[in-house]
């Protein structure tokens, strides 16, 4: 781990090769190649708060997985932005039924 966080060969593979957020002091002259890892490091020194990633009434995995295929697909151009919605508007709605069948 030492290695990898110190080396130059260490860094250059998390912070351009494999693109990675690296908040670690000793990267601090190390610059990312990935536009989404450097809009991240904009954004956290902008001084807004950051969302907390503990949704307690998120839905299943199953949901979460869907969504995620529904975006990727989408992010490559294979697939479209009607999908991405319905797998979060539809796919939330069945999640909520499902876990409120009993309530009727």
């Amino acid at each position: 781990m030492k290695w990898l966080l110190t080396s130059d060969t260490g860094k250059d593979a998390l912070s351009k090769k494999m693109g990675f957020t690296t908040p670690f002091k000793s990267f601090a002259d190390i610059k990312s190649d990935n536009p989404l890892t450097q809009a991240a490091v904009e954004d956290a020194k902008s001084g807004k708060t950051p969302v907390s990633w503990n949704f307690t009434v998120m839905p299943s995995d199953n949901w979460k997985n869907d969504l995620g295929s529904a975006l990727l697909e989408y992010a490559q151009g294979t697939g479209k932005w009607d999908k991405v919605k319905s797998a979060f508007v539809d796919g939330w709605a069945k999640e909520y039924s499902q876990a409120h069948e009993d309530d009727d």
